[in-house]
Protein backbone atom coordinates (compact mmCIF):
# COMPACT_ATOMS: atom_id res chain seq x y z
CA UNK A 1 0.00 0.00 0.00
CA UNK A 2 1.30 3.36 -1.17
CA UNK A 3 2.08 5.80 1.77
CA UNK A 4 -0.75 8.01 -0.01
CA UNK A 5 -3.19 5.06 0.34
CA UNK A 6 -2.80 4.62 3.65
CA UNK A 7 -2.78 8.67 4.11
CA UNK A 8 -5.94 9.42 2.39
CA UNK A 9 -7.70 5.72 4.28
CA UNK A 10 -6.38 7.39 7.94
CA UNK A 11 -7.64 10.74 6.89
CA UNK A 12 -11.73 8.77 6.32
CA UNK A 13 -11.63 6.81 9.40
CA UNK A 14 -10.60 10.07 11.53
CA UNK A 15 -14.09 11.35 9.78
CA UNK A 16 -16.26 8.87 10.00
CA UNK A 17 -15.15 8.60 13.56
CA UNK A 18 -15.88 12.44 14.13
CA UNK A 19 -19.59 11.78 12.16
CA UNK A 20 -20.17 8.95 15.32
CA UNK A 21 -19.37 10.83 18.18
CA UNK A 22 -22.41 11.90 20.04
CA UNK A 23 -23.94 15.22 21.11
CA UNK A 24 -21.84 16.92 23.62
CA UNK A 25 -23.93 17.81 27.29
CA UNK A 26 -24.48 21.47 25.87
CA UNK A 27 -25.65 20.68 23.04
CA UNK A 28 -28.53 18.01 24.69
CA UNK A 29 -29.49 20.72 27.00
CA UNK A 30 -29.81 23.05 24.42
CA UNK A 31 -32.03 20.85 22.79
CA UNK A 32 -34.01 19.83 25.94
CA UNK A 33 -34.75 23.39 26.64
CA UNK A 34 -35.84 23.79 23.16
CA UNK A 35 -38.26 20.87 23.44
CA UNK A 36 -40.01 21.75 26.75
CA UNK A 37 -40.21 25.77 25.46
CA UNK A 38 -42.04 23.65 22.44
CA UNK A 39 -44.44 21.78 24.06
CA UNK A 40 -45.12 24.64 26.41
CA UNK A 41 -46.46 26.17 23.53
CA UNK A 42 -48.30 23.81 22.60
CA UNK A 43 -49.97 22.89 25.79
CA UNK A 44 -50.49 26.71 25.98
CA UNK A 45 -52.31 27.12 22.94
CA UNK A 46 -54.15 24.07 23.57
CA UNK A 47 -55.34 25.53 26.87
CA UNK A 48 -55.98 28.95 25.44
CA UNK A 49 -57.81 27.34 22.73
CA UNK A 50 -60.09 25.46 25.07
CA UNK A 51 -60.51 28.56 27.67
CA UNK A 52 -61.90 30.65 24.55
CA UNK A 53 -64.18 27.68 23.28
CA UNK A 54 -65.58 27.43 26.53
CA UNK A 55 -66.29 31.00 27.16
CA UNK A 56 -68.04 31.78 23.72
CA UNK A 57 -69.78 28.45 24.60
CA UNK A 58 -71.29 30.25 27.76
CA UNK A 59 -71.74 33.35 25.81
CA UNK A 60 -73.39 31.78 23.13
CA UNK A 61 -75.53 29.57 25.88
CA UNK A 62 -76.69 32.91 27.79
CA UNK A 63 -77.82 34.76 24.40
CA UNK A 64 -80.00 31.51 23.38
CA UNK A 65 -81.68 31.26 26.90
CA UNK A 66 -82.45 35.35 27.07
CA UNK A 67 -83.55 35.04 23.26
CA UNK A 68 -85.95 31.84 24.28
CA UNK A 69 -87.35 33.65 27.43
CA UNK A 70 -88.35 36.58 25.31
CA UNK A 71 -89.66 34.54 22.62
CA UNK A 72 -91.92 32.81 24.87
CA UNK A 73 -92.49 36.64 26.99
CA UNK A 74 -93.18 39.00 24.01
CA UNK A 75 -95.84 37.39 22.60
CA UNK A 76 -97.76 36.86 25.55
CA UNK A 77 -97.77 40.46 27.02
CA UNK A 78 -99.00 41.50 23.76
CA UNK A 79 -102.20 39.78 23.79
CA UNK A 80 -102.86 40.84 27.10
CA UNK A 81 -106.62 42.07 27.13
CA UNK A 82 -107.23 40.32 23.95
CA UNK A 83 -111.22 39.09 24.33
CA UNK A 84 -111.68 37.57 20.77
CA UNK A 85 -113.73 39.89 18.44
CA UNK A 86 -114.01 42.63 21.22
CA UNK A 87 -111.57 43.95 23.43
CA UNK A 88 -114.25 45.04 26.26
CA UNK A 89 -113.45 42.79 29.63
CA UNK A 90 -116.61 44.60 30.50
CA UNK A 91 -118.77 43.43 27.95
CA UNK A 92 -118.23 39.76 28.77
CA UNK A 93 -120.35 38.02 30.63
CA UNK A 94 -118.79 35.86 33.67
CA UNK A 95 -115.77 37.82 33.75
CA UNK A 96 -115.96 38.95 37.43
CA UNK A 97 -113.11 40.87 39.62
CA UNK A 98 -110.87 39.25 42.41
CA UNK A 99 -112.62 41.68 44.79
CA UNK A 100 -116.12 39.88 44.28
CA UNK A 101 -116.85 37.06 45.79
CA UNK A 102 -115.51 33.62 43.87
CA UNK A 103 -118.11 32.59 40.66
CA UNK A 104 -119.38 29.20 39.85
CA UNK A 105 -116.53 29.15 36.75
CA UNK A 106 -113.63 29.89 38.61
CA UNK A 107 -114.89 27.21 41.38
CA UNK A 108 -113.92 24.46 38.73
CA UNK A 109 -110.21 25.30 38.31
CA UNK A 110 -108.19 23.00 40.16
CA UNK A 111 -104.99 24.12 41.60
CA UNK A 112 -106.76 28.01 41.60
CA UNK A 113 -104.16 30.54 42.44
CA UNK A 114 -106.55 32.87 44.39
CA UNK A 115 -110.09 33.95 44.06
CA UNK A 116 -111.75 34.83 40.49
CA UNK A 117 -107.85 34.65 39.47
CA UNK A 118 -108.84 33.24 36.15
CA UNK A 119 -111.81 35.38 35.11
CA UNK A 120 -111.22 38.61 36.36
CA UNK A 121 -110.39 39.97 33.16
CA UNK A 122 -110.53 43.67 33.83
CA UNK A 123 -106.93 43.26 35.57
CA UNK A 124 -105.73 42.04 32.39
CA UNK A 125 -101.61 42.54 33.57
CA UNK A 126 -100.37 42.57 37.07
CA UNK A 127 -96.99 42.36 38.65
CA UNK A 128 -95.64 42.13 41.73
CA UNK A 129 -92.67 43.77 42.82
CA UNK A 130 -90.25 41.56 44.66
CA UNK A 131 -92.96 38.92 46.14
CA UNK A 132 -94.70 35.93 45.15
CA UNK A 133 -98.14 36.40 46.70
CA UNK A 134 -100.47 33.46 44.95
CA UNK A 135 -102.23 31.26 46.85
CA UNK A 136 -101.41 28.55 44.35
CA UNK A 137 -97.76 27.34 45.74
CA UNK A 138 -94.68 28.49 43.55
CA UNK A 139 -91.64 25.88 43.52
CA UNK A 140 -88.65 27.73 45.29
CA UNK A 141 -89.30 31.25 44.42
CA UNK A 142 -86.28 33.48 44.58
CA UNK A 143 -87.11 36.38 46.93
CA UNK A 144 -87.01 40.12 45.47
CA UNK A 145 -87.83 38.92 41.92
CA UNK A 146 -91.08 39.92 40.57
CA UNK A 147 -94.08 38.12 39.08
CA UNK A 148 -96.17 38.74 36.14
CA UNK A 149 -99.13 38.25 35.50
CA UNK A 150 -101.30 37.96 31.85
CA UNK A 151 -104.54 37.33 30.86
CA UNK A 152 -106.05 36.98 27.43
CA UNK A 153 -107.95 34.71 24.71
CA UNK A 154 -105.83 32.29 22.21
CA UNK A 155 -104.22 33.89 19.66
CA UNK A 156 -106.17 31.16 17.44
CA UNK A 157 -110.03 30.25 17.64
CA UNK A 158 -109.92 26.97 18.72
CA UNK A 159 -112.80 24.09 19.13
CA UNK A 160 -115.61 23.78 21.47
CA UNK A 161 -113.82 21.77 24.74
CA UNK A 162 -115.67 20.38 27.89
CA UNK A 163 -113.32 21.54 30.74
CA UNK A 164 -111.57 23.92 29.24
CA UNK A 165 -112.09 27.53 30.02
CA UNK A 166 -113.56 28.88 27.26
CA UNK A 167 -114.99 32.90 25.81
CA UNK A 168 -117.29 33.28 23.07
CA UNK A 169 -117.06 36.14 21.51
CA UNK A 170 -119.34 38.05 19.60
CA UNK A 171 -118.76 42.02 17.82
CA UNK A 172 -120.60 43.35 21.01
CA UNK A 173 -120.46 40.85 23.46
CA UNK A 174 -118.66 37.85 24.91
CA UNK A 175 -119.36 35.08 27.17
CA UNK A 176 -117.16 32.68 29.05
CA UNK A 177 -118.20 28.80 29.63
CA UNK A 178 -116.68 25.61 30.59
CA UNK A 179 -118.98 22.98 29.46
CA UNK A 180 -118.06 22.45 25.89
CA UNK A 181 -121.53 24.19 25.00
CA UNK A 182 -121.73 27.31 23.36
CA UNK A 183 -123.62 29.58 25.45
CA UNK A 184 -127.24 30.36 24.14
CA UNK A 185 -127.76 33.31 21.74
CA UNK A 186 -124.37 32.82 20.32
CA UNK A 187 -124.77 31.99 16.12
CA UNK A 188 -122.33 29.65 14.94
CA UNK A 189 -119.02 30.73 13.24
CA UNK A 190 -118.20 33.59 11.96
CA UNK A 191 -120.69 35.65 13.75
CA UNK A 192 -119.38 34.58 17.24
CA UNK A 193 -115.91 32.58 17.61
CA UNK A 194 -114.64 30.69 20.10
CA UNK A 195 -111.11 30.92 21.89
CA UNK A 196 -109.39 29.52 25.13
CA UNK A 197 -109.01 31.42 28.07
CA UNK A 198 -105.15 31.68 28.58
CA UNK A 199 -103.84 33.20 31.87
CA UNK A 200 -99.77 32.93 32.84
CA UNK A 201 -97.88 33.72 36.06
CA UNK A 202 -94.34 34.51 35.35
CA UNK A 203 -91.94 33.50 38.26
CA UNK A 204 -88.46 32.56 39.04
CA UNK A 205 -87.89 29.74 40.86
CA UNK A 206 -84.48 27.69 41.43
CA UNK A 207 -83.95 24.20 41.14
CA UNK A 208 -83.39 20.96 43.23
CA UNK A 209 -80.36 19.85 41.25
CA UNK A 210 -77.15 21.65 40.96
CA UNK A 211 -74.40 21.83 38.17
CA UNK A 212 -70.60 21.83 38.71
CA UNK A 213 -72.12 22.63 42.54
CA UNK A 214 -73.66 25.45 41.23
CA UNK A 215 -77.33 26.46 41.91
CA UNK A 216 -79.36 26.74 39.08
CA UNK A 217 -82.12 28.77 37.84
CA UNK A 218 -85.30 28.76 36.05
CA UNK A 219 -88.41 31.38 34.83
CA UNK A 220 -91.27 29.52 35.61
CA UNK A 221 -95.10 29.89 35.11
CA UNK A 222 -98.18 28.83 36.67
CA UNK A 223 -100.56 28.40 33.34
CA UNK A 224 -104.17 27.68 33.02
CA UNK A 225 -104.88 24.82 30.89
CA UNK A 226 -107.56 21.46 30.78
CA UNK A 227 -106.46 18.18 32.60
CA UNK A 228 -109.02 15.50 34.38
CA UNK A 229 -112.06 17.61 32.98
CA UNK A 230 -111.64 20.86 34.44
CA UNK A 231 -109.83 23.97 34.35
CA UNK A 232 -106.70 23.45 35.95
CA UNK A 233 -103.23 25.93 36.90
CA UNK A 234 -100.31 23.53 36.43
CA UNK A 235 -96.61 24.72 37.59
CA UNK A 236 -94.34 24.45 33.97
CA UNK A 237 -90.78 25.28 33.51
CA UNK A 238 -90.43 27.66 30.51
CA UNK A 239 -86.34 28.05 30.48
CA UNK A 240 -83.54 27.05 32.89
CA UNK A 241 -80.80 30.28 33.36
CA UNK A 242 -83.38 33.08 34.19
CA UNK A 243 -82.10 34.24 37.49
CA UNK A 244 -83.54 37.03 37.92
CA UNK A 245 -87.14 39.11 36.41
CA UNK A 246 -88.08 42.21 37.15
CA UNK A 247 -91.22 44.42 35.68
CA UNK A 248 -91.93 48.03 35.02
CA UNK A 249 -95.25 48.73 33.96
CA UNK A 250 -95.45 52.13 31.25
CA UNK A 251 -98.47 54.47 32.10
CA UNK A 252 -100.23 56.88 29.49
CA UNK A 253 -100.71 60.16 31.27
CA UNK A 254 -100.94 62.72 28.52
CA UNK A 255 -103.60 60.48 26.56
CA UNK A 256 -101.22 60.01 23.48
CA UNK A 257 -101.37 56.28 23.38
CA UNK A 258 -97.45 56.34 24.53
CA UNK A 259 -95.91 55.57 27.78
CA UNK A 260 -94.92 58.32 29.58
CA UNK A 261 -93.65 56.85 32.77
CA UNK A 262 -92.44 53.78 33.81
CA UNK A 263 -92.78 52.45 37.11
CA UNK A 264 -92.18 49.38 39.64
CA UNK A 265 -95.51 47.41 40.47
CA UNK A 266 -97.00 48.62 43.39
CA UNK A 267 -96.17 52.69 42.10
CA UNK A 268 -99.05 52.62 39.19
CA UNK A 269 -100.08 56.81 39.03
CA UNK A 270 -103.24 57.85 40.00
CA UNK A 271 -104.36 58.26 36.59
CA UNK A 272 -103.03 57.03 32.97
CA UNK A 273 -103.43 53.86 31.09
CA UNK A 274 -101.43 51.27 31.59
CA UNK A 275 -99.96 50.84 27.76
CA UNK A 276 -96.57 48.68 27.90
CA UNK A 277 -94.46 46.75 30.01
CA UNK A 278 -90.45 47.14 30.78
CA UNK A 279 -88.91 43.11 31.47
CA UNK A 280 -85.70 42.87 32.62
CA UNK A 281 -83.93 39.47 33.01
CA UNK A 282 -80.81 38.62 34.31
CA UNK A 283 -79.82 35.64 32.38
CA UNK A 284 -77.15 33.25 33.63
CA UNK A 285 -74.86 30.09 32.53
CA UNK A 286 -74.82 26.76 33.38
CA UNK A 287 -71.75 26.08 34.23
CA UNK A 288 -68.71 27.76 35.58
CA UNK A 289 -65.84 29.15 33.23
CA UNK A 290 -62.71 29.30 35.23
CA UNK A 291 -61.01 31.93 33.45
CA UNK A 292 -63.33 34.17 33.64
CA UNK A 293 -63.76 37.20 36.34
CA UNK A 294 -67.13 39.22 36.67
CA UNK A 295 -66.33 42.60 38.10
CA UNK A 296 -70.13 44.22 36.67
CA UNK A 297 -72.89 44.61 39.64
CA UNK A 298 -75.69 43.99 37.56
CA UNK A 299 -78.75 46.42 37.83
CA UNK A 300 -82.55 45.84 36.84
CA UNK A 301 -85.17 48.03 37.55
CA UNK A 302 -85.23 48.57 40.99
CA UNK A 303 -82.58 45.85 42.00
CA UNK A 304 -79.24 45.50 42.29
CA UNK A 305 -77.07 42.23 42.47
CA UNK A 306 -73.82 42.46 44.03
CA UNK A 307 -70.58 40.98 41.55
CA UNK A 308 -70.64 37.59 41.84
CA UNK A 309 -67.59 35.30 41.85
CA UNK A 310 -68.86 31.99 40.83
CA UNK A 311 -67.26 32.34 37.70
CA UNK A 312 -70.11 32.30 35.61
CA UNK A 313 -71.28 34.25 32.36
CA UNK A 314 -74.30 36.34 32.96
CA UNK A 315 -76.04 38.87 30.72
CA UNK A 316 -78.85 41.67 31.62
CA UNK A 317 -81.62 41.88 28.99
CA UNK A 318 -84.42 44.36 28.60
CA UNK A 319 -87.24 44.31 26.59
CA UNK A 320 -90.13 47.21 26.26
CA UNK A 321 -93.16 45.91 25.18
CA UNK A 322 -96.15 47.37 23.68
CA UNK A 323 -99.80 46.43 24.82
CA UNK A 324 -101.81 46.27 21.57
CA UNK A 325 -105.08 45.69 22.79
CA UNK A 326 -105.88 48.17 25.65
CA UNK A 327 -106.57 51.63 23.16
CA UNK A 328 -109.19 49.88 21.20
Amino acid sequence: MSTKTASKLAYNAARWGRRQRGFSLVELMISLVIGVILVYGAVRLLVDSRNTQRASESTASVQEIATYALAVLEPDVRLASYWGKTNRADLVSGATASTSSRSALDTLVAGNCGVNFTVDLAQYLQATDGAYGLACAAQSFVGDTDVLVVRHASAEVTALAAGALQLQSGVMRGQLFADGERPSGYGAPPSTVTHNVEVNAYYVGTLANNVDGQPQWALRRKRLTSAGGAPTIIDEEVVRGVQDLQVELGFDTSDDGAADVYVNPGSEPADGSLVAVRLSLLVVSEERDQGHVESTAYTLANRTHAVYSDARHRRVVVRTISLRNTTL
